[in-house]
C-alpha cells in the first residue's frame, strides 16, 4: 500500500446521538484529515456515511467517531 492510495468503504455507526451535531462532527474531522464523507442516512440511531480517503486515514476516522462528540454515546461501528 502507497500513501497515494484511496478506498471508499461504508460506515454505519449505531447509538443515541443528535444527529445534526454528530452530522457536522464527523464532517468536520474528514476535513482536517483530508477525506471526503457523504452523509447517507441520519437518525438519532444511525449515520451512515460513505468514506473516501487515504486507508490509513480513513481508520483514523473511524476511530475518531467510535469517541464520538461528548453529547454521543456509540454503541458499534461497522463497515458495510
Amino acid at each position: 500500500m502507497n500513501s497515494f492510495e484511496k478506498i471508499s468503504l461504508k460506515l454505519k455507526i449505531t447509538g443515541l446521538f443528535e444527529e445534526a451535531i454528530f452530522q457536522d462532527w464527523i464532517l468536520h474531522r474528514a476535513r482536517v484529515l483530508g477525506l471526503d464523507v457523504q452523509i447517507r442516512l441520519s437518525s438519532l440511531t444511525e449515520i451512515q456515511c460513505l468514506v473516501s480517503g487515504n486507508p490509513i486515514l480513513v481508520e483514523a476516522l473511524e476511530i475518531a467517531c467510535s469517541l464520538g462528540p461528548i453529547n454521543s454515546i456509540v454503541e458499534n461501528i461497522e463497515i458495510i
